[in-house]
């Protein structure tokens, strides 16, 4: 088993040995685990990192990120040393680590720093504070455009954020791996109305904040494209649910 072992040059000091001992035994046993579903989510036992493992994919995949397409490991570490760089909110990156055999990609890993007390923006719009919290995800978002970031998972459950000292928010974005840079087509950035809300009403005023905050000359006219955008993203995830119970009815 070859392990490719990438870290931040500016914290290499503080997480080698975890690296090594992912690279050799997987997950430390005194880890503590905070997510599992597809991937696992653990942090290390004083809380100060946290440690995403990605499943082993199936023989095809292996080889297709084995020689084809970069780890999703290795992009999220890449895609946070290029938001810090930048300016961008997410969690600290600390390392990568990539374990392959025959060129077959096996298990990996991201670590970042563990950031506890930030909320996910499920339900955000039952909240009394949601006009002021989507004024300033307004802000956030126009920010990372107009920097040409476009996060293709740009959900609920991946930007965090939480309250200031000061009585403002702030946010940061979390599950980076995919990511595009130097974007400034309009229609893909307009993507970002997709999911990141539960309801069109909550994205209707995400989107009235947004046309403000960006100086559009008609913001009923791009809160009615914003919320089309929405409408359709809502379109295809019944669409999936449906193809996906009736494939479970057939078995």
């Amino acid at each position: 088993m070859k392990a490719d072992i990438k870290l931040n040059p500016d914290l290499v000091a503080l997480a080698p040995e975890l690296a090594d001992r992912l690279a050799s035994d997987g997950l430390p046993t005194d880890t503590r685990e905070i997510f599992r579903g597809r991937n696992v989510v653990a942090t290390t036992a004083d809380r100060a990192l946290c440690i995403k493992s990605f499943r082993k994919p199936g023989a095809f995949k292996s080889v297709m990120y084995g020689y084809l397409r970069k780890p999703k490991a290795l992009r999220a570490f890449e895609n946070a040393m290029r938001l810090t760089a930048m300016g961008v909110a997410t969690p600290e990156p600390f390392g990568a680590v990539v374990c392959s055999e025959n060129g077959m990609l096996g298990c990996s890993y991201y670590i970042c720093r563990y950031m506890p007390g930030w909320n996910e923006l499920r339900s955000v719009q039952n909240r009394s504070d949601f006009p002021a919290i989507a004024r300033e995800l307004a802000e956030f978002t126009l920010g990372l455009h107009r920097k040409g970031v476009f996060m293709k998972d740009f959900s609920m459950g991946n930007v965090l954020f939480r309250q200031t000292d000061d009585g403002g928010y702030e946010f940061t974005l979390v599950d980076i791996n995919r990511m595009a840079f130097d974007v400034h087509d309009r229609g893909t950035l307009m993507l970002n109305f997709r999911g990141i809300l539960e309801t069109a009403e909550a994205t209707a005023t995400f989107a009235r904040e947004y046309a403000i905050a960006a100086g559009e000359p008609d913001v009923d006219a791009f809160v009615v494209e914003a919320a089309e955008i929405f409408r359709r993203h809502q379109v295809k995830v019944e669409r999936k649910k449906k193809i996906k119970k009736f494939l479970k009815r057939k078995k």
